[in-house]
């Protein structure tokens, strides 16, 4: 009887983690604020989110000297063991920045307080200058493509090969025909990120900006088309709560046919 009861919690147990661990395709389009969550991403200065028509618009209406603002991802997380890419659109308007400002939409993953980040930039630090640029922990990572462009995309994927590996990206119709450019890659995240088999990459959308105040008003820079391939799903607390449910009966109808 105990063999069979550990059988039982043991298929109960697999389906737990096969719910919670089913690669997806996910798109969302932004037309409400469902799928995004506000409590993981801070909150600095004036700079707020906004969910318009198919788009998440990053506003600062009252700027202070450094503003930012964002939302995380929540039905799925990119997992250590298998690959998976992201990808989102961006437009950052031409906003005739001056001197020591700037302005970015930023595409990025963590894994506790370690950030891979692709980006659109604006910036003048003596110069305007817009550009697609990746961050890696919080510091700039190789030398980013300067344009003149204000709309792209925006990806990073995740490669198992090499203990790891984060590629991010971006593409854009006027640079290289609309052809996928790498921004940067980084190898060995497994180690340099202390991760492991069922580690998890949290996945969300940020702006930033400052420099002295920016202004950026609903329109002026926003998110949408968010699509992803092979991430993995987090069921809801009630999906664990029915899957629990099934696992007391089973339980229970044990314990009857012991008694009998």
């Amino acid at each position: 009887m105990k063999n069979y009861l550990w059988r039982t919690l043991g298929t109960l147990g697999f389906a737990l983690m096969a719910h919670a661990l089913s690669a997806q395709t996910v798109t969302d389009n932004f037309a409400t604020g469902a799928n995004w969550s506000l409590s993981s991403i801070p909150l600095v200065g004036g700079g707020t989110t906004s969910f318009g028509t198919n788009r998440l618009d990053y506003i600062v209406g009252t700027p202070t000297a450094s503003d930012m603002a964002g939302r995380a991802w929540l039905p799925s997380v990119g997992l250590f063991d298998n690959a998976w890419s992201m990808q989102v659109d961006v437009h950052l308007s031409d906003l005739s920045l001056a001197s020591g400002k700037f302005a970015n939409l930023n595409l990025s993953v963590s894994n506790g307080s370690n950030n891979m980040t692709a980006a659109i930039d604006q910036r003048n630090f003596g110069s305007s200058v817009h550009e697609f640029a990746s961050f890696i922990n919080y510091g700039s990572v190789g030398s980013p493509y300067v344009t003149v462009v204000t709309d792209g995309t925006l990806y990073i994927s995740y490669a198992t090969a090499g203990n790891g590996t984060l590629t991010a990206s971006f593409s854009s119709p006027s640079i290289a025909g609309g052809a996928l450019q790498t921004l940067d890659t980084f190898t060995n995240v497994g180690t340099a990120w202390s991760m492991t088999s069922g580690s998890t990459f949290n996945i969300g959308l940020v702006g930033f900006s400052g420099g002295g105040g920016v202004n950026l008003n609903t329109g002026a820079a926003y998110f949408s088309n968010f699509q992803a391939t092979g991430l993995t799903a987090v069921p809801e607390p009630s999906t664990y709560a029915a899957l629990m449910g099934v696992a007391v009966l089973g339980v229970a109808a044990i314990r009857r046919r012991r008694k009998s």
